[in-house]
């Protein structure tokens, strides 16, 4: 099954154990931001995809 981008992020920070809020305070960004990423109604750039890899330590899938 293939996931989109957002669901796999969202995932990921689960796993990670960490809330939006969390996420978007170590990627220096707003919560709502976050949640929009995760909705993919936000593109997320290749820079911040990377840190999110870094912070949840999953790899996620960048060709979607």
């Amino acid at each position: 099954m293939n996931l989109g981008i957002g669901l796999e992020i969202r995932i990921a920070r689960i796993r990670a154990g960490l809330t939006q809020a969390e996420l978007a305070q170590r990627l220096y960004i707003d919560r709502s931001l976050i949640s929009l990423i995760e909705l993919e109604r936000s593109p997320v750039g290749k820079e911040r995809l990377q840190a999110i890899q870094e912070i949840t330590g999953v790899e996620l899938d960048v060709a979607k």
